[in-house]
């Protein structure tokens, strides 16, 4: 008795403001670097039970806000000197096709889409929104009613300079009240000559007056910005991984970086230091990072990816996708006993079924040696749950009794494998 293996290969198919004096030659960058708090994914929306304080699905074309800042979302709560937050907005049950838009509360709705409906879902979106002057959002859904499910990942807070720009001229900022309101206060006193001659240390300059009438200085440091607030992978299979994402980051400050790191605190998401490899960043200057997902693990997935310079700067970028099951592709012989075609070949009708949830290829027609194959209709991408067929030819010239091995091998997942014993007469 001969014995042979035979496999068939395949392929996966997816501060100021007020008038105080700066040090000279010190240009005031436009934007500043705001700080990024992320915090333990946390449920703050779902109309199913009421949380966020709306309950029953959101009727088409209507909307309802959802409080941000001071709501308890466990340990901390959301200061209300927040001024925008990042969150997983999903919708669920949904009764056909239409469009979701956030935006902050208090202002005109923008003819923008924040997540598009398809189907009865469930389908997220991860989102970078700003807070209305309250520190709520507004959520309009369009077109046909759904419920509605939102997860904070964290928020932001302004810079230093931001929050002293709140204060009105005349005035300096003297901290932060316990919910995260900037406090302001008139100085006791006039700045000095004495005052305004002194030096302040290296690499920092006069940022304000204080209260005594003495001058604060602040270190120079580099703040950044990126193209990318938050990256969303979307669903890909265990052993696959996506390209590259580039994040552009931009020294936005007025102090060097030093060498930029990049990390991720995940092992689904791999990052790259990019054009950033080595790299200290001066003020106005740019480099780019990257980031891939690589699912190890089913299910959804998050991660922060950090862009940090070793003196100064730091840029957290959330990282979303989903790990979802290997393809499985299941043989079956639809014919146990192959039926002689004329000469020495034999025939027989093998089925493929996917039954993974990612599509599946099976691989291209060939033909070696004594066997071979060509496809009947497993020529497309083959859907979670479908099943196409092929022909197995077997080619023997000499009576006796032969056993094949045959393999289906997917780009991704276990081979299946299915025994064939035949007599050649």
């Amino acid at each position: 008795m001969r014995r042979s293996t035979w496999t068939i290969l395949g392929a996966a198919v997816l501060c100021l403001g007020i008038g105080l004096p700066v040090a000279a030659g010190r240009s005031t960058p436009e934007h500043d670097s705001n700080q990024f708090v992320p915090v333990s994914p946390s449920r703050m929306l779902d109309t199913r039970d009421g949380t966020g304080g709306t309950t029953g699905p959101i009727a088409a074309d209507t909307s309802f806000d959802l409080q941000i800042t001071g709501t308890p979302i466990g340990d901390p709560i959301v200061p209300v000197g927040a001024i925008a937050v990042v969150l997983n907005l999903t919708y669920v049950d949904g009764a056909g096709p239409g469009f979701i838009t956030v935006w902050p509360h208090g202002e005109q709705r923008p003819l923008a889409s924040s997540l598009n409906k398809v189907g009865a879902g469930p389908l997220g979106n991860m989102l970078t929104v700003k807070l209305g002057a309250d520190g709520a959002l507004s959520i309009f859904n369009q077109r046909s009613p759904a419920h509605f499910v939102a997860d904070i990942a964290g928020y932001y807070l302004p810079s230093v300079a931001g929050a002293a720009r709140q204060c009105q001229p005349g005035t300096f900022m003297s901290g932060l009240d316990a919910d995260g309101n900037v406090m302001c206060a008139a100085p006791a006193a006039a700045p000095t000559a004495v005052a305004l001659s002194q030096t302040c240390p290296a690499h920092s300059y006069v940022i304000a007056i204080d209260a005594a009438g003495a001058v604060r200085c602040a270190a120079l440091e580099a703040h950044f910005t990126s193209t990318v607030t938050s990256i969303g992978f979307g669903t890909l299979g265990l052993g696959t991984e996506t390209g590259f994402s580039d994040i552009t980051v931009t020294n936005i400050g007025d102090g060097e970086s030093g060498i930029i790191s990049v990390t991720s605190d995940s092992s689904d998401f791999v990052a790259s230091t990019g054009t950033c490899a080595g790299t200290s960043l001066a003020p106005g200057d740019t480099c780019t990072a990257r980031v891939k997902f690589a699912p190890t693990v089913v299910g959804a997935r998050s991660a922060t990816l950090t862009i940090a310079g070793a003196a100064s700067g730091t840029k957290l970028v959330p990282l979303i996708g989903t790990g979802a099951t290997p393809m499985l592709v299941l043989v079956t012989p639809a014919t146990l006993t192959p039926s002689y075609s004329g000469g020495a070949w034999y025939t027989m009708t093998v089925d493929v079924t996917n039954i993974g949830t990612i599509p599946a290829t099976v691989g291209p027609n060939w033909s070696v040696g004594t066997i071979g194959w060509n496809d009947i209709s497993c020529g497309s991408p083959l859907a979670p749950g479908a099943t196409c067929s092929f022909l197995l030819h077997l080619f023997e010239s000499t009576p006796g009794t032969y056993e094949y091995d045959v393999a289906v091998v997917p780009g991704i997942g276990p081979t299946r494998t299915f025994h064939l014993t035949f007599t050649r007469t």
